[in-house]
């Protein structure tokens, strides 16, 4: 059985996944870490106020990983961001596959209503 993935690594997957490339604004980063949350079952414990939804848990779990040196500003995932990211969506390989699917979706979704 899998361990469970904390904020700090659902966080790293959502920026190091093609959903989570040049996510801007912090609450759009928001919402998507809240959508895999719910879809993961990990609690973010986060406040949804008049369609703002933000967690000062994925914040603080942003912030961790940008000290530790894992991503740039805009962010994008350093080469040590990279290699932990790899690292983690092999010990989560299942959930990391879940997020991809749903990803998929989402895009794919994205791409009818733009029609």
């Amino acid at each position: 059985m899998e361990p469970v993935l904390s904020i700090r690594d659902l966080v790293l997957f959502v920026l190091g996944g093609s959903f989570g490339q040049e996510i801007e604004p912090e609450r759009k980063f928001q919402k998507v870490v809240w959508l895999f949350s719910k879809q993961l079952g990990i609690d973010t414990s986060p406040i949804n106020d008049n369609e703002v939804i933000y967690s000062q848990k994925v914040a603080e779990a942003f912030s961790e990983l940008k000290a530790m040196g894992y991503f740039q500003e805009v962010p994008v995932l350093t080469k040590d961001g990279q290699a932990l990211l790899e690292r983690k969506k092999k010990e989560y390989e299942s959930a990391w596959n879940s997020m991809e699917q749903t990803a998929e979706i989402v895009t794919a979704f994205s791409e009818i209503n733009e029609k």
